[in-house]
C-alpha cells in the first residue's frame, strides 16, 4: 500500500495516485461484498456462515474508509491547497463533513447484519438495499473527490 506520509505527499499527482490506489482496493471490498449479497443462502448454517462473512468484510470496509478519510483529512493535499486555493474550501469542507455521515452508515449497516445473525424481524432483502444505497453515497462521494483533484491538478499545470 502507498504511504501517504511519505514526504512526496505534497505533490497532487501522487495525492490522486494514492486516492486511486485506495479507491481500488475500498472497491474491490465493495464488490466482494455486493457478490456475496447477490443471494441469499437457503439452509441456516449456509445463511449464517454468510451473514458472518459479510459482517467481516463491513467491518473490513469501515476500516478501509477510515484510514481512507484520514489520508484526505490529515496527510492530503486537501488542506495545503485551502492555503493556496481558499475558494474550494466550500468544496473541501462539504467533502469532509460526509466522511462520519459514511462510516455512521456503514456502522449502521454492520449492525444490522448483527440483527440479521440473530434472527431478528429483519430481513435479507434489507440488508441489500440498504448496502445498495450505501455503495450510490459512496460512489458520489468518490466522484466529487476525483473532480476536486481534477481541478486542482488542471491548476497546478497552468490552466484555469
Amino acid at each position: 500500500m502507498i504511504d501517504p506520509t511519505e514526504n512526496a505527499f505534497n505533490s497532487t499527482e501522487y495525492f490522486a495516485r494514492v486516492l486511486n490506489h485506495q479507491h481500488r482496493f475500498i472497491h474491490e471490498t465493495i464488490a466482494q461484498i455486493k457478490e456475496l449479497l447477490r443471494y441469499k443462502f437457503h439452509s441456516e448454517s449456509g445463511a449464517q456462515d454468510q451473514i458472518k462473512t459479510v459482517r467481516s468484510l463491513l467491518l473490513y470496509l469501515t476500516h478501509q474508509l477510515e484510514y481512507h478519510f484520514r489520508t484526505e483529512e490529515d496527510h492530503g493535499i486537501f488542506p495545503q491547497i485551502l492555503q493556496q486555493l481558499p475558494q474550494h474550501e466550500k468544496k473541501v469542507e462539504a467533502i469532509f463533513k460526509e466522511h462520519p455521515e459514511l462510516l455512521e452508515e456503514i456502522g449502521s449497516i454492520s449492525n444490522f447484519t448483527e440483527l440479521l445473525y440473530k434472527n431478528e424481524e429483519v430481513s435479507f432483502a434489507s440488508l441489500v438495499e440498504r448496502f445498495k444505497h450505501f455503495e450510490q453515497r459512496l460512489t458520489k462521494h468518490d466522484e466529487k473527490e476525483t473532480h476536486l483533484v481534477l481541478d486542482i491538478y488542471n491548476l497546478d499545470i497552468g490552466g484555469n
